[in-house]
Parts: structure tokens; sequence; C-alpha cells
């Protein structure tokens, strides 16, 4: 009888040994299960605040880039009235240059022509005859 309880107690030693193993694995696989979840919910809100950085700095380089071309597009704008004031300035100096040359031109084609020497009536002297040309 004694055996038959030794081996009843050691039956249940077993069933218990074997009962919580399972319970252990259980729970380990619990923890496991759990461990991974949390693991791929750290990554997804890792991978949430990398992509609002990313965001952020687009929209800071978006903005940037932004402000550079609106800087570039008053540039270009500044340049092209500058140019364009500068243009009609230019072509007023052109105005006034050439109506120059016209006038020189006249100056020297009247300094060109040959000096008509008229004789002056005999009754005045040869020095009011000098400086009387014509």
């Amino acid at each position: 009888m004694e055996i038959n309880k030794l081996k009843q107690t050691e039956r249940k030693r077993e069933f218990q040994v074997t009962k919580e193993k399972a319970d252990m694995a259980r729970q380990l696989e619990f923890y496991r299960r759990r461990y991974e979840e949390a693991t791929k919910s750290r990554k997804r809100l890792d991978k949430k605040v990398e992509d609002q950085k990313v965001g952020t700095t687009l929209r800071s380089d978006s903005t940037n880039d932004f402000k550079n071309f609106l800087d570039h597009e008053l540039d270009i704008i500044s340049s092209r009235q500058d140019a364009t004031l500068s243009r009609i300035s230019l072509i007023e100096q052109r105005k006034e240059m050439s109506g120059k040359v016209a006038t020189l031109k006249r100056k020297l084609k009247a300094l060109d022509k040959p000096r008509s020497t008229k004789k002056l009536p005999l009754a005045m002297n040869g020095r009011a005859q000098r400086y009387l040309t014509y």
C-alpha cells in the first residue's frame, strides 16, 4: 500500500510538475507575445515620431525653399525693373547724344564750306574789309 501511495504521490507530483510546466509555458508565451506587441508598438511610435520629425523638417525645408524662391523672384523682378529704368535712361541719353552729333555735324559742314569773300564797296578801307568777310 505504501508503494501505491508513493506511486500516487509521485504521479501527483509529476502531474503537478507537468501542470506547472504547462502554466509556465503559457505564461512565458503570454509574456513573449506581450513583449512582441510592446516592441511593435514602440517601433510604430518611433516611426511616427521620426515621420513627424521628417515632416517637420520637410515643412521647414519647404518653407525655407518657398522663402528662397520668393526672394529669388523678388530679385528677378527688381533686376527687371532696374534694367527697364536703365534702358529708358539709355534711350534718353542716346536721343540727346544723337541730337548733339547732328548739331556738331551741321557745324562741321558749315565750317567745311568754302567761305565766300565778297568785295566790299570801294568806299570802305582795307581794314574794314578784313573783318567783314562772309
